[in-house]
């Protein structure tokens, strides 16, 4: 018989410095998810955690402030590492399989935005988000899997198709600007990107430091790419002329 596991959540509210007062935090209730649950990831700003349920193949998306199961999504054959990137909202699930796969879950809208292949019986993640890099200890293969893109959903989902190809797995690091505001930190300048929506028959990029250059490739048709009100793609140190 499989007993379906559960989650005890707990919240520590705001304490007060005073003699008297040495209670300490109580569980505020629990939840019943799916079959063997395995890791635990949370998004802040969502106010959300994911947890995989391995032997169900699917990851219970729970809403903190309600307590309660806000959705079930399937997410591969035996999910069981998880990691959340609240800047992002990206959550990326390992499959415990052979070969293994990195899901990559919208913890805003739920979707599954990419698959990344990795190696066998993957188990557990690490991250370093500052420079955007997930890393996968594969089990099986006695290998380590790195993902390393400004925006992995997005690398992952272009090598699916035949018009682009992926030239090099690594080729500089940069910084991302803040999602919201599109501000770079100090010291750093904004790196535009623009595409030209298959114009000719023939997708491209083009990259520019210059805002100048950005805003005469728009007015040709081209379409702005990044972050903020500027849609500011990556943070570089200062560049001219490019």
């Amino acid at each position: 018989m499989i007993l379906r596991n559960a989650i005890v959540l707990g919240a520590i509210g705001c304490w007060l410095a005073a003699a008297a007062v040495s209670a300490a935090p109580t569980p505020r209730g629990t939840l019943t998810l799916g079959n063997q649950t395995g890791g635990i990831a949370l998004d802040p700003v969502l106010a959300r955690a994911f947890v995989t349920n391995t032997l169900d193949g699917t990851v219970s998306v729970i809403d903190i402030p309600t307590l309660s199961i806000a959705a079930t999504v399937p997410a591969g054959p035996s999910p069981r590492g998880i990691l959340a990137d609240a800047a992002t909202h990206r959550v990326y699930i390992v499959n415990d399989a052979s070969p293994g796969s990195l899901p990559v879950l919208d913890g805003a809208t739920l979707g599954i935005i990419a698959t990344i292949g990795v190696g066998n019986d993957p188990r557990h993640l690490g991250e370093n988000f500052f420079l955007r890099e997930v890393y996968v200890s594969n089990h099986g293969s006695n290998t380590l899997s790195m993902i390393s893109t400004p925006y992995a959903g997005e690398c992952a989902s272009l090598q699916t198709g035949t018009t682009w190809q992926l030239e090099s797995a690594s080729v500089y690091y940069i910084a991302l600007p803040d999602l919201a505001t599109g501000n770079c930190a100090a010291g750093t300048s904004p790196l535009y990107r623009v595409y030209n929506n298959g114009q000719g028959g023939a997708p491209n990029h083009r990259y520019t430091a210059d805002r100048a250059i950005r805003s005469a490739m728009v007015a040709q048709g081209w379409i702005p790419e990044g972050s903020g009100p500027d849609s500011v793609f990556a943070c570089t140190p200062t560049l001219r002329g490019v």
